[in-house]
């Protein structure tokens, strides 16, 4: 009889211990894959939105996305960044003919409509360089007072000087140097008049000044 108890018990004992655990093992994060299902996204950025190759600021600039434009978001990754002051998720899109990667913080769910008497959305700030230039000296720094200042080579050297700038439409006039140039983007400017001021490198017009990062 008492064998017969032991037995009981160890056969109890055995059982316990081939049960599962009851506490569940902790699952691995999922990662947030593409599905096809692609949402609309307007651009709230008013200077335009960069899109780039890659999810980070050291990414390559592929475009220039303007302010309102509808874009397809693709994908959202999961980390929360602050860039200008504003939260936002790197957000993979799809823009005309191209995809890549924009700072969600800048997009929102509502469509933007303008009106006419919003003022106008295209702003120049900031320097641009002259891209082919050997030296990497010459540029044209724009001030929202509608004021600029330009190093240029003048083949008797370089030199800085102040000038004046005017917004028409899709082309900017710098006065001084009888610069027209014509606007590709807020981060790309294209030159279309007056390019002796370059002919020291033999630079034809067409050639373009690009916003410095």
């Amino acid at each position: 009889m008492q064998n017969l108890k032991y037995l009981v018990m160890l056969t109890f004992v055995l059982f316990l211990m081939a049960c599962p655990g009851s506490e569940e093992s902790p699952k691995e994060e999922e990662a947030i894959v593409y599905t096809g299902k692609a949402q609309p996204r307007w651009v709230n950025a008013t200077a335009g939105l960069r899109i780039r190759n890659q999810a980070s600021l050291d990414g390559e600039v592929i475009g220039a996305i303007p302010y309102a434009e509808k874009v397809m978001l693709l994908y959202e990754e999961e980390q929360i960044e602050t860039i200008d002051n504003t939260k936002g998720k790197w957000s993979k899109i799809r823009w005309q003919e191209k995809e890549g990667w924009v700072f969600g913080g800048f997009l929102q769910k509502e469509e933007i409509t303008i009106t006419e008497t919003e003022e106008p959305k295209m702003k120049l700030s900031g320097r641009y360089d002259l891209i082919d230039d050997p030296y990497h000296t010459q540029y044209i720094d724009f001030k929202n007072d509608t004021t600029c200042i330009y190093i240029l080579n003048f083949c008797q050297g370089f030199g800085a000087e102040t000038g004046t700038y005017k917004i028409e439409e899709d082309h900017v006039l710098i006065h001084g140097i009888e610069l027209k140039c014509k606007i590709l983007s807020p981060y790309e400017l294209e030159i279309i008049e007056n390019a002796e001021v370059f002919s020291c490198y033999n630079l034809e017009n067409g050639t373009r000044l690009v916003k410095n990062k």
